[in-house]
């Protein structure tokens, strides 16, 4: 079990970002990283609404749990399975978005 998450899981995510581009596709994914910069932005500092309540420290973390998501560990293998004809611009797209993370 530890190989699959110290190993394969990093690999599976170094291995999105090697693909052939050309400049169409990488003004795609600089635009897609710059949504997803936006999008963590936003959800971090917005889950401190969600979070009024708890106290001030754990609403931090609560804050970047929500965030953050291990997004590249689950989310890869579930794009892949679902997309699977489209492999390499689902990956790189989803790699650029998670890049602001």
């Amino acid at each position: 079990m530890k190989i699959v998450l110290y190993v394969a899981l990093p690999a599976l995510a170094l291995k999105s970002f090697l693909v052939d581009i050309n400049t169409s596709t990488l003004t795609e994914a600089f635009i897609v990283m710059l949504i997803g910069g936006i999008f963590f932005t936003l959800v971090t500092f917005g889950s401190q609404f969600f979070f009024y309540k708890t106290r001030p420290s754990l609403k931090v973390s609560l804050g970047m749990v929500v965030a953050f998501p291990s997004a590249a560990y689950f989310g890869f293998p579930i794009l892949l399975a679902s997309f699977s004809e489209q492999k390499a611009e689902i990956l790189t797209m989803s790699s650029m978005f998670l890049v602001a993370f």
